[in-house]
């Protein structure tokens, strides 16, 4: 975990340590893209091989993976011959909240905190880019410093979490700006840290709450 924090400061940039439950004050003044991905022959890992191809296709990535959000934007990336799913929308702090809480929270699922409206669809078309590289087996380190070096801005802040051996969550905003309020805590008690991008895709569990 260490080790993980010395990395976000050679990109220049900040770390801080929050509860879940302050999302009300962090969020506030800001909107989130939040995000999921989900390759199409992971299905088959779900039990689900009877159910028509194409309601897994309208269903996309929260829908599949399990969540009935609302005003769901969707794309399809195709990537070496696989689709992957790709969902955007936008949550209320008590559904981030409750996203953030749920211990299916992974590495295919994330949020980025807006202050500036202007910058909602560059960080979406930098998603889709960083998911294609995922697929495509491009470099793992080279595909998430990019990843955290464009989406972290002045005005976007990069929600990660962090869990103990107690299942215990702590929040960590990654910024580019120092936070204050950051609470204290011991680096070596939240030990499993949900970095997105840092994991092969083969070894992407996605978590279904079928």
């Amino acid at each position: 975990m260490k080790d993980f924090y010395k990395w976000v400061q050679s990109l220049g940039l900040y770390y801080s340590f929050h509860k879940i439950e302050d999302l009300h004050t962090l969020a506030q003044n800001t909107t989130n893209i939040s995000w999921a991905f989900l390759k199409s022959s992971a299905i088959n890992t779900a039990n689900l091989n009877n159910v028509n191809p194409k309601i897994i296709e309208l269903k996309g990535a929260f829908l599949n993976i399990g969540f009935s959000f609302k005003s769901i934007s969707k794309k399809i990336l195709n990537v070496k011959n696989e689709s992957i799913f790709l969902d955007f929308t936008t949550l209320s702090i008590g559904e981030l909240e409750s996203l953030m809480k749920l211990r299916i929270f992974n590495q295919n699922i994330g949020v980025i905190l807006i202050e500036n409206q202007d910058d909602f669809s560059s960080k979406i078309e930098i998603l889709e880019k960083i998911v294609s590289d995922y697929y495509s087996d491009k470099n793992l380190d080279e595909i998430k410093t990019i990843f955290f070096k464009t989406i972290v801005s002045e005005h976007c802040f990069l929600p990660i979490i962090a869990t103990d051996l107690y299942e215990q969550k702590i929040l960590i905003l990654i910024s580019k700006q120092r936070i204050k309020d950051s609470i204290n805590i011991s680096l070596n008690s939240y030990d499993r840290v949900q970095i997105p991008f840092s994991l092969k895709t083969s070894n992407l569990s996605y978590f279904y709450k079928y």
